[in-house]
């Protein structure tokens, strides 16, 4: 029987370490199933200052970081983009010049590797493979997308890719059963339904980002298929005058305008932020205005007012008709405040009412 993995020297305690599979397989346990993957990927993006979070679908009908020290992103130490294997055990990303693929198992990729990066343009570059001639099949997920949906820019042979694309392949119920991540097989109907509440909470995703100001949704039916626009949803800003005393705050209208099954939703919120803050986000939020489709605008709608760490939190104001947005410290699912002391420091926030 070999031995476990361990370190130490001297009169050091051995301790056994823990698997990359196991500390994902936790993470994905903590900050829960798929249904939260697109959201906290929406996050990572906003964090990389992307523009235009993007994601398409194949095939599918809808029916410790450098972060834990830094106010400005989202996630915390680094864990939120770790969910996209709770629909996946292998992921690619591709972006400028590299092909990333991630394999924790060691089971997809030669020699029992946990990773393999290559790079397809720079011939001067040790990593660098032709992957359009002698690896084609890697790269033919992301030709069929940005072929296919008019938004992105086409993947082209000696060419660094201006963006960056990620490639999630659903776990299969078969690969399910030997998986040291989760047991659970994600089937194309499942994520349908993922994908549909993604599509009806993205509006007010986008309340807080600080560079995503856009997002949109493409279905492929088929492979051979157009990718289809599902839904879009696009914010603008613009200043509000405010009292000039009202120093370190400044007054913002945000419109976002949503398409969702044909079905247009026009949201008008004011906000109030907080320009002393290392985000300059920080603040609240009220709906001023919304319009659904070609009924009459309602104005300033009553609504259950969440709590915001640049993403929604699953946490309510207490019955305060805003929405709240603050570097709150969050226990490790970013599901509720963090309570007490401990390394994360003290609860930095407390609502009463």
């Amino acid at each position: 029987m070999p031995l476990p993995h361990l370190r130490g020297c001297g009169n050091t305690e051995l301790v056994q370490q823990e698997s990359f599979t196991t500390c994902i397989k936790n993470n994905v346990s903590e900050y829960g199933g798929s249904d939260i993957c697109l959201k906290e990927q929406l996050a990572t993006a906003d964090d990389a200052k992307a523009t235009h979070f993007i994601f398409s679908a194949a095939q599918l009908k809808v029916g410790n970081s450098g972060k834990a020290s830094d106010a400005r992103t989202t996630g915390q130490f680094g864990k939120g983009a770790l969910t996209a294997y709770s629909v996946a055990d292998v992921i690619q990303l591709l972006s400028h010049e590299q092909l990333l693929i991630l394999d924790p198992h060691g089971t997809h990729l030669p020699q029992g590797l946990s990773s393999l990066a290559f790079n397809f343009v720079n011939a001067k570059d040790e990593f660098y493979t032709d992957l359009f001639a002698e690896a084609p099949n890697q790269l033919q997920p992301f030709l069929f997308f940005t072929e296919g949906c008019s938004e992105v820019p086409t993947l082209a042979p000696q060419s660094g890719y201006p963006g960056t694309l990620f490639r999630l392949p659903l776990r299969t119920a078969d690969a399910a059963l030997s998986s040291q991540i989760s047991s659970q097989g994600i089937s194309t109907e499942q994520f349908s339904e993922t994908l549909h509440g993604f599509m009806q909470t993205a509006p007010d995703l986008l309340l807080f980002t600080r560079h995503v100001t856009k997002v949109s949704v493409y279905i492929k039916e088929t492979v051979d298929s157009p990718a289809d626009l599902k839904h879009t949803s696009v914010a603008s800003r613009s200043a509000i005058a405010h009292d000039p005393l009202a120093t370190n705050m400044r007054m913002e209208k945000l419109t976002i305008s949503s398409e969702n099954a044909g079905l247009q939703t026009v949201k008008v919120w004011h906000k109030a932020v907080n320009t002393a803050s290392p985000s300059q986000s920080d603040g609240m939020a009220v709906l001023a205005q919304l319009q659904h489709g070609s009924n009459a605008a309602q104005k300033w709608p009553v609504i259950s007012g969440k709590m915001y760490s640049t993403m929604a939190l699953p946490i309510d104001t207490k019955g305060l008709p805003v929405h709240i947005n603050g570097p709150f410290r969050m226990s490790a699912d970013r599901r509720k405040l963090w309570e007490g002391q401990g390394d994360r420091g003290q609860a930095s926030f407390m609502l009463s009412c």
